[in-house]
């Protein structure tokens, strides 16, 4: 997102719990790294869980 003159408008990207729902998610976060202005931040934040569902899960699972 820019303005007119073609300065970006915001710092900072951030994506909270969705780059496992994306079709393509190793494509989402260099496509980030091209919008903010230089110095500014791209910030991933996901849940970390095991690698196979598996049911019932331990107490972490179950809370995510």
């Amino acid at each position: 997102m820019t303005d007119a003159a073609g300065h970006s408008l915001y710092d900072l990207v951030l994506a909270v719990e969705c780059e496992h729902d994306l079709p393509d998610p190793a494509g989402y976060s260099p496509g980030c790294a091209g919008s903010p202005p230089p110095g500014a931040a791209i910030l991933v934040v996901d849940e970390r869980v095991a690698e196979t569902f598996t049911v019932p899960g331990d107490e972490v699972e179950r809370l995510v």
